[in-house]
């Protein structure tokens, strides 16, 4: 890892350990409501950066042990982070919050995080999707409907509709009772998806590791290195 790299529009400026980064392996990145840049780490915990100066936060302060590789914030305020190993864990500020298979998550492999706008938290892991909704989590599986239990990605879309993408799975629509599956037999351009994406004209982007596949009122296009794609 080279760390983070800020650009100010003309010239980049590279912020590693030395200048105070917690690591310099950077798996996760979140720009708060009031303008500060949270990054989580390989193995070095959670950055805050100001504009200036980074504070960290490690598991000597509270927060998971492990890679963070998901940071959201909800309507209040609060941080989630998403750790590979560790599970989950909220920061309100002061102190940290572990929540983990002990207290229903359905893995501690967390890969993704993501927050509606009801304070819902999504979380994707190598175990399935859980749900945290009223302090108490709901879990889905394979066993539910889930062509995968790896899952990587997360997109909430216009119409409020949950988009899931799994390791070798393909991708998921979530309505909040039933999957709907889309494949390479559909027309992704294969079925392992790393990342989602809704544009403002409302068609969702499927990101691969041969790559990205757009669909667009119900029909699927892609494009990868023969249309002129960098991939690697």
């Amino acid at each position: 890892g080279q760390g983070l790299a800020k650009l100010d529009g003309s010239k980049f400026t590279l912020y590693q350990q030395q200048n105070g980064l917690a690591h310099d392996q950077v798996m996760a990145l979140l720009e708060d409501r009031e303008g500060n840049i949270w990054i989580g780490t390989q193995g070095g915990g959670v950055s805050k950066f100001a504009g200036e100066r980074f504070v960290n936060y490690t598991s000597a302060q509270g927060l998971a042990r492990g890679i963070i590789h998901a940071v959201a914030q909800d309507s209040k305020g609060n941080f989630w982070f998403g750790s590979l190993g560790g599970g989950l864990c909220k920061f309100d500020g002061k102190k940290f919050t572990q929540l983990t298979i002990d207290q229903g998550l359905v893995n501690d492999q967390v890969e993704e995080i993501l927050i509606d706008s009801e304070d819902r938290v999504y979380v994707a892991t190598d175990g399935g999707l859980s749900i945290l909704e009223g302090g108490r989590f709901r879990n889905y599986t394979i066993k539910d409907g889930l062509p995968a239990n790896i899952l990587k990605a997360l997109r909430m879309d216009h119409q409020g509709q949950l988009w899931i993408g799994t390791f070798e799975g393909g991708a998921v629509r979530f309505d909040g009772k039933y999957f709907t599956r889309y494949s390479s037999d559909d027309g992704l351009l294969n079925d392992r998806i790393s990342s989602l994406w809704e544009d403002r004209s409302r068609r969702i982007w499927f990101g691969t590791d041969q790559g990205v596949t757009v669909l667009e009122g119900g029909v699927f296009r892609s494009y990868n290195s023969k249309d002129g794609l960098g991939i690697g």
